[in-house]
């Protein structure tokens, strides 16, 4: 079994190995740049697929090393009918939504955003006027962008991906302090 994909500063990482008899996933992967490792579990036994990751960078110039965990939860993604939202929550709010970003450095800043049914996010003009750019790709369920920093100005990338069981999509940045993390969610009424 192989295990890919993109950390946060875009570093690419694959990780293969056995999946065992109780279908348990393990990894550990060397990241040379810059160097760190990526470390955890997957357990793909149904009806509670998931487990824990680490992810570990060394410091790089300006930018602190790091270590930070998350727990993963494995969903399958299925793919919205064409003019259709790819989060059903979604369109019970009509689309609108709300894109948070969180990070020690940073604190909680949010941006809210409507969603139309070809899935192209509209921030509002009146939100704080820090840049946001938000796209999604729906054969995957990825979505992709980049914000301003409100303390420093200087912009970020970050991925992430929706939960289509959730309601909810959840992703990760990197700050000059390390990682921050983002969540994407309907509106409050």
């Amino acid at each position: 079994m192989t295990l890919a994909g993109s950390l946060p500063d875009g570093t690419k990482f694959s990780a293969g190995g056995q999946l065992s008899r109780d279908f348990l996933f393990t990894f550990l992967t060397g990241l040379s740049k810059p160097a760190g490792q990526l470390t955890g579990f997957l357990s793909l036994q149904t009806p509670s697929m998931g487990g824990d990751w680490t992810w570990s960078r060394a410091a790089v110039g300006s930018v602190s090393g790091f270590t930070v965990s998350a727990e993963t939860t494995v969903r399958r993604y299925q793919p919205p009918a064409a003019n259709t939202r790819l989060l059903d929550a979604l369109n019970a709010a009509n689309g609108a939504a709300v894109l948070a970003f969180s990070s020690t450095a940073l604190g909680t800043h949010s941006r809210p955003f409507v969603l139309d049914v070809k899935n192209k996010a509209a921030f509002s003009p009146t939100s704080p006027s820090r840049a946001v750019s938000l796209s999604f790709s729906t054969a995957s369920g990825v979505f992709t962008g980049s914000f301003q920093d409100p303390v420093s100005g200087a912009n970020h990338s970050f991925s992430g991906i929706v939960d289509q069981v959730a309601g909810t999509g959840a992703g990760f940045f990197l700050g000059p302090q390390g990682p921050g993390t983002l969540t994407l969610a309907p509106a409050a009424d």
